[in-house]
């Protein structure tokens, strides 16, 4: 296997070229000496699609001052879906929507032609926008640079690049500085260094005619008596030919931008450069228009910012590539304006780059052949525009949408092959395209044998892979250890078979396991946080004499291993988990059936407190990582790794999916819920095991941020979402109302299990649409249920408990006479389902008026109130009554002003749905920097809660002398045992 073609990884990539020098900022200043350049937008196209494919982009422009330039700018359908794929916020470029193009006569301003835009965005999925040139700017330099999807860019002011080295993407700056990037984009437009460095000067001639472009307010065409003449939805040729003037809005319609082009013989200047600092009068403006009609004469005499363009005819270039380089933009395809799609195929081209090298394919690891398929997409493609931009300059017949209007008199193109029409432009899928073209071996879905992905730390592996890093750590640990640690069969002896795993969830927990199970050992795996003190602690309760160690945690390992030996104990000898090690043999596999190891024996050992009391050590067997009903886990799903991995909820799904061939993708734990959604939009998970409060953080952000997104952005979310076939919570007991947005969202329920450490894992699971809240479903084949008389859960399997570590007397009241674990949990029964009523120790309030409150269901009920995101329920000590119903409660970001939310209003929202005796009369309100204390198992650790959020001034306490009878008593709201 080659590592380097078998993953997607995060590359540091350089942009030539932002069009900052456009951009209007009140605390620029501009002198009329200072050389400037036009707006690209390319660059920042580019660096938004790059960030949001996983990228970390920093933009290089020469520009130190800016200033308002330009005039108008089209973005049809082709160009506009991108930007909503992209997530980009439209209303910071102010767009007019084009509903209709017009052809008038230049004299007189009748009406030639009409083409009927009005159902574009109905048609095509996306508006036909008209930019204001610096908002334009402005909404990508907001894409590209603020909060959001991927690694906000950089950008960089005063880095005027003097050279590039192709090969190795090194970038050397006039001002002396020297940068490294996996990978260089040119988008510095139609003088482009980049160009030069990749070695070819570009063959261009003048354009048969010539353009002066100008503005004018809205507010001004209304001031000279000419409403008419304000334009909100169209865009206009008045004229043909060589002599014809674009008309049209933007900046919301506040705007007129005017392209006046003309044939070059009118220019009053023949320069053969570009000069973006020149500025024309109105009088040379209207020279090339004798006989403008006169309300166009007029709008043109009251306008500003006039400007000279220069245009010139580009041939297609050879190449657009080479090394470590690509052009984009007008860099790689200058083009005339004639057909608006410059800034298009610009977006276009950053499109490409974002799907090339995002989490699909492997061109990270081959950025040359990346950037050779891009060219092969977008060269043809962008050539051809080019083409058919130069027929346009003289035959408007071959402008996109008047090419479809053969029954118009005016119609007349040269080749019926050649044109450009909107159904063509608009109906390209060019990720399909790029899909079509690409190496199938570059593509991550079809790399053979990548089992093990984690993008963030650019790690892939398969099972060749693993077993190969198996078998290294396997034989380091019989060089390590003495060989009277082992059996005749060379497997561990009972009595030394507990070996520490100190790793974190990825790849190295994975192969550090097996091969202690491998072995006949039992895994140990230990918090990578832990003081060495405490790591210690552990091992000396196992009485293990070996830890294996992931390469990155190493340090850690080493500093246990000092510990032990100051503190006298047996020493401690640490293994490095091998990891990525090169496949150096062919390597033949064969099953030894006389290494066959007893699934009874010991093969886990999980320190846990759950909520309460010291750390226990639970010795659970090797069938603990038996996964049950195996159609759930087909071969070819993806499961997302995110918990950690010393807890029984991480390490047993990971280790137990990982041996019958489903895929892994790893997270970090503790995660943000942005970067869940992320995983999620990626349309590769279809195995999610999220614990109920990872669900309703992740129902918070949806609302917050996702809900509002454009429906195409939105849509991806929501697609990956019911892209997971099997979503499995445990741990707690997820509220209803997170239950029913999953559920909506998914279209298909949410299992809900029921586990534990000492049941090994999840012991029962709802199946189908649960019809009762609170359902756990019923008990899995292996496990056998039964109900004490008060309430409380036992149960028994083949993969629970065998022991405490060290504590005989903890297990002998732990079991039943028949072997029963004693869970402390207590449910009921309904038909053939348990419904589950809370921890005896934590979920029950008893107050001392005989009143019993089942905490989930308070919970629950506050979950459900809109304006509430987190709620945590626990028994308050008060001397009048035993107990108070206290809650301590997050405010959802952005819908209530704490002030707004009071004791008072809960009770009174709560009243109609919960009895009067189980509504909270202690309130604390979390500020956003308070976070509720949680197990590693995302449980509550609900003593601290009630030991710590109460005592200051910010609890509302509710006056049990006074009555809340102010309503209507509903039955049972006092339990029938009313005061």
């Amino acid at each position: 296997m080659t590592v380097t073609q078998s993953h997607w990884r995060r590359l540091n990539i350089g942009i030539i070229g932002g069009g900052i020098g456009t951009v209007f900022l009140p605390s620029r200043k501009y002198t009329a000496s200072t050389k400037q350049r036009p707006m690209i937008v390319g660059g920042l196209a580019a660096a938004t699609s790059l960030r949001r494919a996983g990228h970390s982009v920093t933009v290089y422009e020469r520009s130190e001052y800016t200033r308002n330039a330009g005039a108008s700018i089209s973005c049809p359908a082709n160009g506009s879906k991108w930007l909503a794929k992209w997530g980009v916020d439209i209303s910071h470029g102010q767009p007019v929507s084009i509903h209709k193009q017009i052809r008038r006569d230049i004299e007189t301003g009748e009406v030639l032609d009409h083409l009927d835009l009005s159902d574009y965005a109905d048609r095509w999925g996306h508006d036909y926008y008209n930019f204001y040139r610096v908002d334009m700017h402005r909404m990508l330099w907001i894409a590209a640079t603020s909060q959001g999807d991927g690694e906000p860019a950089v950008v960089k002011m005063g880095h005027t690049c003097d050279f590039v080295n192709v090969e190795t993407g090194q970038i050397t700056f006039s001002n002396g500085i020297t940068i490294q990037h996996d990978l260089v984009v040119g988008a510095d437009g139609i003088g482009s260094r980049i160009r030069r460095c990749l070695g070819f000067v570009p063959e261009r001639k003048r354009a048969t005619s010539g353009c002066i472009h100008c503005v004018i307010k809205t507010s001004e065409v209304h001031r000279l008596g000419l409403p008419e003449m304000a334009r909100s939805d169209s865009l206009e040729y008045w004229g043909q030919g060589l002599h014809k003037i674009v008309y049209s809005a933007c900046r919301g319609g506040s705007v007129q931008s005017l392209y006046l082009f003309f044939p070059l013989s009118c220019a009053d200047h023949e320069e053969d450069q570009e000069n973006w600092t020149e500025e024309a009068t109105y009088q040379q403006a209207l020279k090339p228009y004798p006989n403008l009609d006169q309300r166009l004469r007029t709008l043109i005499a009251h306008s500003f910012d006039i400007r000279p363009w220069r245009l010139f005819e580009h041939s297609p270039y050879a190449m657009w590539q080479l090394g470590r380089t690509c052009i984009m933009g007008d860099a790689a395809h200058p083009m005339l304006p004639d057909q608006s799609q410059g800034a298009c195929q610009a977006i276009k081209d950053a499109g490409a780059l974002g799907v090339v090298f995002s989490r699909d394919y492997t061109f990270t690891n081959d950025i040359t052949a990346g950037l050779q398929l891009y060219e092969c997409v977008r060269k043809p493609r962008a050539s051809r525009v080019q083409a058919a931009s130069a027929r346009a300059r003289e035959n408007l017949s071959e402008r996109i949408g008047f090419s479809t209007s053969t029954d118009s008199a005016l119609y007349r193109v040269e080749n019926e092959a050649q044109k450009l029409t909107i159904e063509e432009i608009n109906r390209y899928n060019m990720s399909e395209h790029i899909a079509s073209q690409a190496d199938p071996k570059y593509c991550l879905e079809e790399v053979a044998g990548v089992v093990f992905n984690d993008p963030e730390l650019g790690v892939a592996a398969g099972y060749e892979q693993l077993i190969d890093d198996i078998v290294h750590t396997q034989n380091a640990i019989y060089e390590t250890l003495d060989g009277s640690n082992f059996d005749g069969r060379g497997l561990l002896q009972e009595d030394n078979l507990m070996v520490g795993l100190l790793a974190p969830n990825g790849y190295a927990c994975v192969v550090g396991s097996l091969a202690i199970l491998s072995l006949g050992g039992a895994v140990v795996p230990l918090a990578p946080a832990l003081l060495p003190e405490e790591g210690t602690y552990f091992l000396r309760e196992c009485r293990s004499c070996l830890l294996l160690s992931a390469p990155e945690l190493q340090e850690t390992a080493r500093a246990m291993m000092q510990h032990t030996d100051h503190k006298g104990s047996e020493r401690i000898r640490m293994v490095p988990i091998a990891t990525m090690t090169g496949l150096t043999r062919e390597m033949a596999f064969k099953i030894d059936s006389h290494l066959t190891i007893a699934r009874s024996r010991p093969g886990l050992v999980i320190f846990t407190s759950g909520t309460i009391g010291p750390p226990k050590g639970v010795v659970l067997p090797r069938a603990v990582f038996d996964m049950l009903a195996p159609k759930t886990y087909e071969h070819n799903g993806v499961f997302l790794s995110h918990r950690v991995v010393h807890w029984i909820g991480g390490i047993t799904p990971l280790i137990a999916l990982a041996v019958c061939g489903t895929r892994i993708d790893f997270l970090k734990p503790s995660s943000p819920p942005a970067a869940f959604w992320e995983r999620i939009r990626w349309k590769r998970v279809t195995i999610f095991f999220p614990v109920p409060s990872l669900m309703q953080e992740m129902k918070v952000y949806f609302e917050q941020h996702i809900r509002g997104l454009p429906p195409a952005r939105r849509k991806d979310y929501i697609e990956g979402a019911r892209h997971i076939q099997f979503m499995q919570s445990s741990s707690a007991m997820p509220a209803p109302s997170t239950l029913a947005f999953w559920t909506e969202l998914r279209g298909k329920a949410v299992k809900v299990a029921y586990a534990s450490t000492e049941a090994g894992g999840v012991a029962s699971r709802t199946s189908g649409h649960p019809t009762l809240d609170s359902s756990i479903g019923k008990p899995l084949p292996d496990v056998e249920f039964k109900l004490s008389s008060d309430g409380e859960i036992l149960l028994k399997s083949p993969r629970m408990i065998l022991r405490y570590l060290n504590n005989e007397k903890a297990m002998r009241a732990a079991v039943d006479a028949d072997g029963f674990y004693h869970t402390g949990d207590l449910a009921h029964k309904v038909g053939s389902e348990y419904i589950f009523d809370g921890r005896a120790s934590t979920d029950i309030i008893r107050i001392d008026t005989g009143y019993k409150v089942l905490v989930p269901p308070v919970e629950h009920a506050l979950l459900s109130l809109s304006y509430i995101s987190e709620a945590s329920v626990v028994p308050l000590p008060d001397p009048s009554v035993g107990y108070r119903v206290a809650a301590v409660i997050r405010v959802c970001e952005g819908e209530e002003a704490l002030g707004k939310v009071t004791l008072q209003r809960i009770r009174d929202d709560l009243f109609a749905t919960l009895p009067a005796y189980t509504i909270p009369t202690a309130l604390r309100i979390l500020s956003n920097n308070e976070l509720l204390p949680r197990s590693d198992s995302g449980k509550l650790i609900k003593r601290v809660i009630s030991d710590t959020f109460f005592n200051g001034p910010h609890t509302e306490f509710w006056d049990l002398n006074e009555e809340a009878d102010t309503k209507a008593h509903k039955p049972w709201d006092w339990a029938g045992i009313q005061r």
